[in-house]
């Protein structure tokens, strides 16, 4: 699986956008190559996929929740500039600015600790279905399995709108 789904990216790479690609490579080199990666891209089927969505479900965060990082240090130190929370948890000052007004109007970070976002799952189901159709087209596979398979619901988040008095202070 591992060799089919590189030969797959560097075919593609002249037909999508440099970052698309770039954003493809990195979910398969962190969510799908470690968990999948030794098996035949024959021996996959829908329950794999499934098992390896519920898999990064619960545990497949790679990347270290920032935003909570920042939040953990902002209600220890409520005067923290931004300067101070870029020394201590190694954000960028623009993340750190945008962050501390979302602190200070009491909008916390969701906290995902070891989990992966489902939006970030059902990315890479998108990726596999298109890995799947491309290896289908050029007969490496019968057929493409990531159609079997059933990514998680992305729950729609609700828009923030002002209140009356909100309006009228406007």
């Amino acid at each position: 699986m591992e060799d089919a789904l590189n030969d797959w990216l560097t075919r593609i790479r002249h037909s999508v956008k440099p970052s698309m690609w770039q954003n493809w490579r990195n979910y398969a080199d962190y969510y799908v190559i470690p968990h999948i990666g030794q098996r035949k891209a024959h021996e996959i089927d829908g329950a794999v996929l499934d098992a390896l969505y519920a898999r990064l479900l619960a545990e497949g965060r790679r990347k270290t929740d920032k935003n909570s990082l920042m939040y953990d240090y902002w209600l220890a130190n409520p005067d923290a500039k931004a300067a101070d929370l870029v020394k201590s948890c190694g954000v960028t000052i623009y993340a750190a600015r945008a962050a501390l007004p979302r602190f200070r109007h009491d909008r916390k970070p969701r906290g995902h600790g070891q989990r992966l976002a489902p939006k970030t799952v059902v990315n890479v189901h998108r990726i596999l279905h298109r890995a799947w159709a491309d290896f289908e087209a050029w007969k490496w596979v019968h057929r493409n399995v990531a159609k079997d398979a059933h990514p998680p619901t992305v729950p729609r988040q609700g828009r923030r709108v002002w209140t009356v008095v909100q309006l009228r202070a406007f």
